[in-house]
């Protein structure tokens, strides 16, 4: 019975586009910071979004990554439509972490560029990638935030200092090469 649900699951999986191993937490044993992952934002300041002007809320996925290649993605965090607005994973400190955020928009609200240096809407989803080493007892919050005209800001912050990690590496215009 178990084989069958397991073999079920994986022809599923087979079948959709997406589907990655879930990310595990190290031991309490290690040293360890927290990631506090936030569901979308809708920007801030002048002209920032007030809601979702595409009709229905956005999907937000994070990814931790091996490498730019986007090799052995483990899923962080799922936020669907409608769902919770934080998740927190324990990881571990002083060893590099890649981080890949997706937010996808329902149908496909199309391209807009910018000189802002924030992402560039690609069909109907932003992704964007950090990396930084986390340091030990530290909290960072990391967050997908939408900007006027379905432009991303992926945003990295010391809970305590407010400021960037030291190190930190961000690309608001981020792919994964397709996979062979």
């Amino acid at each position: 019975m178990i084989r069958t649900v397991k073999l079920a699951g994986a022809a599923v999986c087979a079948g959709l586009t997406g589907c990655v191993d879930m990310y595990e937490e190290p031991d309490l044993s290690q040293a360890t910071a927290v990631f506090e992952f936030v569901q979308g934002q809708f920007g801030e300041g002048q002209g920032a979004l007030k809601g979702n002007e595409f009709g229905s809320p956005v999907t937000v996925e994070y990814k931790f990554i091996d490498n730019p290649q986007c090799e052995n993605p483990r899923r962080a965090a799922l936020f669907p439509p409608a769902s919770v607005e934080r998740q927190v994973r324990r990881v571990r400190a002083e060893k590099a972490a890649i981080v890949v955020a997706t937010m996808t928009f329902p149908g496909d609200v199309g391209r807009m560029s910018t000189s802002s240096g924030s992402a560039e809407l690609s069909g109907n989803a932003c992704m964007a990638v950090a990396g930084f080493v986390p340091e030990v007892g530290h909290t960072y919050v990391i967050a997908q935030q939408q900007l006027n005209y379905a432009l991303c800001k992926f945003i990295v912050t010391d809970k305590v200092t407010g400021a960037p990690p030291p190190g930190l590496r961000l690309n608001d215009n981020f792919r994964c090469p397709a996979r062979k």
